[in-house]
């Protein structure tokens, strides 16, 4: 069900600032023309867009960013 696959999307999935490039000026035009979004995660292939804790999208990632991989976290 889309709740359980945006449950794991939000568990699981990386935040925009997990990318660089222009993958990631696509998510930040992303979240800035879905006005009411303030958290977005990537997950198996979709963006999903929240405001608060309601889902308000989910959006596939275009074909040429599908290999784009998230950067290394450091600790």
């Amino acid at each position: 069900t889309v709740e359980k696959m945006a449950d794991k999307a939000f568990s699981e999935g990386n935040s925009a600032a997990d990318y660089s490039g222009s993958f990631r000026r696509y998510l930040d035009r992303i979240f800035f023309n879905q006005g009411g979004a303030n958290r977005g995660v990537v997950s198996d292939g979709y963006v999903y867009l929240l405001r608060g804790g309601t889902l308000i999208t989910v959006l596939p990632v275009p074909q040429k960013y599908r290999s784009v991989q998230p950067k290394e976290r450091t600790s």
